[in-house]
């Protein structure tokens, strides 16, 4: 299902033009910067930034900063290099003690709970 949205976006983003992307960043923006309707929204959107140690609570600002100021090609290109030209996956299998070693696809890569503690956040190569 992964992988066939990658291929289903990406010809989705290859139809796009800069009329359409401007309507996605208005609605997102818009979506972001809607005012809360519940006090516990303001509470919650509050302690994150402060979970975040930014005392300018600006989160949001920042975001809606960022998305303004992407552009249709550089989207596409970031799009093409991060999920196309260098795919990433992390695939969680729990096989049984009877399960015979089969089931596994040749093409995953197993890693034992040792190997995990030594995973950092991030990309992995």
């Amino acid at each position: 299902a992964m992988e066939a949205f990658i291929t289903d976006f990406s010809d989705t983003l290859n139809n796009m033009n800069e009329t359409t992307l401007t309507l996605h960043k208005k609605a997102l923006t818009g979506q972001i910067m809607a005012k809360d309707s519940r006090l516990t929204q303001r509470s919650n959107r509050y302690w994150h930034e402060i979970d975040r140690n930014n005392v300018n609570f600006n989160t949001r600002e920042q975001l809606v900063t960022a998305i303004e100021s992407i552009d249709l090609e550089t989207l596409k290109n970031n799009y093409r290099q991060d999920f196309i030209m260098q795919p990433r996956q992390l695939v969680t299998m729990a096989v049984g003690k009877d399960s015979a070693k089969e089931t596994i696809p040749d093409t995953y890569q197993q890693i034992n709970t040792a190997e995990l503690s030594q995973l950092t956040s991030g990309y992995i190569e």
